[in-house]
């Protein structure tokens, strides 16, 4: 499987390449009043408005660094409306997981991911993507 990897300070993070539609630079953002602390703003996709989360305000608290290397993945999920984008650091590289590589980690407290998995001698975190569309949904409700 596929994989869009990227980092939140020293951690890596993945994304199933099923669900990236695109990954874009990063463009200006409009900041939305009394949105959660998590998203970093809205942006224009074709005539679109698409909501963007920074993914290290999630994970560590602090927003991504902007690097030549941060990118905003779009997420597009069959049979749902919303699209939304994940903002991370060193957003450069598809790898492939093999699926005996993946583990589910079912100790996991975090809200939005998924399984494990050791690839490389790296251990890579993978979101669940429709969590992470729940979060964003009833954040914005």
């Amino acid at each position: 499987m596929q994989h869009l990897l990227f980092f939140c300070g020293e951690t890596a993070y993945a994304i199933n390449c099923h669900f990236v539609k695109e990954v874009l630079p990063f463009v200006l953002l409009t900041e939305i009043a009394n949105s959660p602390h998590f998203v970093k703003g809205v942006m224009n996709y074709h005539g679109d408005p698409v909501f963007v989360i920074d993914f290290s305000i999630l994970t560590l608290n602090r927003p991504s660094e902007l690097l030549l290397s941060s990118r905003i993945a779009l997420i597009s999920q069959e049979k749902e409306e919303l699209s939304f984008g994940i903002f991370g650091e060193k957003m450069t590289e598809i790898i492939d997981i093999p699926e005996f590589e993946i583990k589910i980690d079912e100790n996991c407290e975090s809200a939005f991911i998924e399984s494990m998995a050791l690839t490389s001698g790296k251990k890579v975190q993978i979101i669940n993507i429709k969590k992470l569309s729940t979060l964003l949904t009833l954040n914005l409700t």
